[in-house]
């Protein structure tokens, strides 16, 4: 019976976690701007929508930590790698959250091309769960993603994760849950941007966020947000130095609790 109710506890906490995208949305500047982070485009895109990795300039390699609701074992560290190849943007990211009773494991390979004034990407992962006296379960999981650059200052794009309607226990017949985001970015000035998402998980209602992101001199840029459920606002800084880049961005609420995440990467192309 004790077994019983302790994998009833980590199926929810795996089922919640990825209702509330702890790994679809990742990156200081992701956090910082609420999560609205679907029309980015970075590094951390082969994360947020994998179509947004075309057309960076150079490789570029990251790492990062995110630490929710003062749970260390809710916990994680992640890195990303891209690198453009002829017409290409090519993309791996490694996830890992949780402790030595239960933990969540993902690599990913991407791939991106532009057709036009469209992005389009895909990528596969293999998610991997572990709890103690349960063993380990793991699957493919497919997801697509597309950015329209309609025009210089307006783009939409879209998003969606678990394709493939993967199954992590067949006899129980619990799957990872399919994922949709969709959103628009408004660039009116240089410097100035503001970002709307929309995130569906199928099983739950739709939620929105909103992100604000504002560069002072090119070196420091400051960023807000706010997310529809859980009511959360969100802050974060970034600062940009030489081929390095360093964001942190911050979630403040009653429920669940406080979210940081910290993020740095490195341009491999000199004068980036």
């Amino acid at each position: 019976m004790h077994k019983i109710s302790v994998f009833l506890i980590f199926s929810l906490i795996s089922h919640e976690l990825l209702s509330q995208s702890a790994d679809l949305h990742l990156g200081g500047r992701s956090l910082g701007l609420a999560n609205a982070s679907v029309t980015l485009m970075d590094e951390w895109s082969i994360i947020n929508n994998v179509a947004g990795i075309h057309g960076l300039a150079g490789p570029i390699a990251g790492i990062g930590s995110k630490y929710r609701y003062n749970l260390p074992e809710l916990s994680g560290v992640y890195m990303v790698a891209v690198l453009p190849w002829q017409e290409f943007g090519l993309g791996i990211n490694i996830y890992r959250i949780g402790d030595e009773l239960y933990s969540e494991h993902k690599i990913g390979l991407g791939i991106a091309h532009k057709a036009g004034f469209v992005k389009l990407g895909a990528k596969v992962n293999y998610y991997q769960i572990r709890a103690e006296g349960f063993g380990q379960q793991g699957n493919l999981v497919f997801e697509f993603g597309g950015i329209a650059e309609m025009l210089p200052w307006l783009s939409f794009a879209a998003h969606i994760y678990n394709l493939n309607q993967a199954r992590l226990l067949d006899y129980a017949d619990e799957r990872v849950p399919v994922v949709m985001k969709a959103g628009f970015a408004l660039k009116p000035e240089d410097n100035l941007s503001f970002l709307f998402e929309g995130f569906k998980d199928l099983s739950q209602p739709v939620q929105w966020r909103a992100g604000l992101e504002y560069s002072l001199s090119g070196l420091c840029i400051l960023r807000t947000g706010v997310q529809h459920y859980p009511r959360m606002p969100f802050f974060g800084i970034g600062f940009r130095a030489g081929q390095f880049a360093f964001d942190y961005g911050f979630g403040a609420g009653w429920i669940p609790g406080q979210i940081h995440e910290f993020t740095v990467s490195c341009n491999f192309v000199k004068g980036q």
